[in-house]
């Protein structure tokens, strides 16, 4: 079975909603929980597995079965669980009890929640988008490591192997190069997409972009219709693109063929907007001089 935080199932009463929260709460976050205390009875669950989650769900002697709201963190939140899990999709959906009103799924993106399914059930579903900063940053990082190639050096400097960094390092001294003049282009302009944008300006680069819907300029950033024409023209290309069939594998080779030599590229959307086996080729072919990763494709 899982393992209730706080409080006992004594302390949640008839005349709140329940909200849980599957995980340890952050301090902040904690405290913050703490001060809903007198409207909402507020329960910490960690689960050990699936089945045991679903089950204690549905079991009428356990709080959770009147829960009105589910958090799923992220982190230790997901001990014991699936890769990738996510509550309320596909067979989980008809289990999940009738009080049930919202369910929120840590990170950015809906691409993996079953909103139609859980909608017929009256359920909310929505994530959490206030990463929009952090995931930025990231993005500024992988962009100055793909142009400096600091991850060889990194990697060389690990080895304790004097050769292997000299080696590592006379090679980053002939292939690395200053993001600072070069081009980027941002492949999805949303909110994240955007901060990118303002960081990598900042660090003296050509911001242009491709968003699907162009609803506005941007002071910092040159606008693109086609994105083939986009990626043939920039030092780097930056993808923050939130996923569906039509982003599926937007970076394939058709497109890696079109691109400068000595390209840069840096993925922060979702692993399979991006054909990796391309990706790979573009690497071994020369077109691709430097790749930044925070997804992959199988994750």
């Amino acid at each position: 079975m899982g393992s209730l935080l706080t409080p006992s199932p004594e302390a949640a009463t008839a005349n709140k909603p329940t909200i849980v929260y599957l995980g340890t709460l952050l301090p902040a976050a904690a405290e913050f929980a703490a001060s809903l205390s007198s409207r909402f009875n507020i329960i910490g669950y960690k689960p050990s597995s699936q089945e045991h989650f679903y089950n204690d769900l549905q079991s009428p002697t356990s709080p959770l079965a009147h829960a009105s709201a589910i958090l799923r963190l992220g982190g230790e939140s997901t001990t014991g669980l699936a890769n990738g899990w996510t509550i309320g999709v596909g067979r989980w959906t008809p289990t999940l009890p009738k009080t049930l009103s919202l369910l929120i799924n840590m990170g950015h993106g809906l691409e993996l929640e079953d909103i139609a399914g859980n909608a017929a059930r009256g359920i909310t579903v929505r994530s959490t988008a206030g990463g929009t900063d952090a995931t930025a940053t990231v993005a500024l990082y992988l962009v100055i490591s793909a142009f400096r190639l600091l991850g060889a050096a990194e990697k060389a400097a690990r080895t304790g192997d004097p050769k292997a960094f000299v080696g590592a390092m006379t090679w980053a001294s002939k292939n690395s190069l200053d993001p600072g003049g070069k081009s980027v282009g941002i492949i999805g302009y949303g909110r994240i997409g955007k901060r990118i944008g303002q960081l990598l300006h900042a660090l003296d680069m050509r911001v242009n972009y491709f968003n699907r819907n162009q609803k506005e300029t941007n002071e910092i950033g040159v606008a693109w219709n086609d994105l083939d024409e986009m990626v043939s023209a920039v030092d780097c290309v930056v993808l923050s693109c939130p996923y569906s069939r039509e982003t599926h594998h937007i970076l394939d080779r058709d497109r890696i063929e079109l691109m400068k030599p000595g390209v840069r590229v840096v993925n922060v959307s979702r692993g399979k907007c991006v054909d990796e086996e391309a990706l790979i080729w573009g690497i071994e072919n020369g077109i691709i001089g430097g790749a930044g990763l925070d997804v992959y494709e199988f994750e």
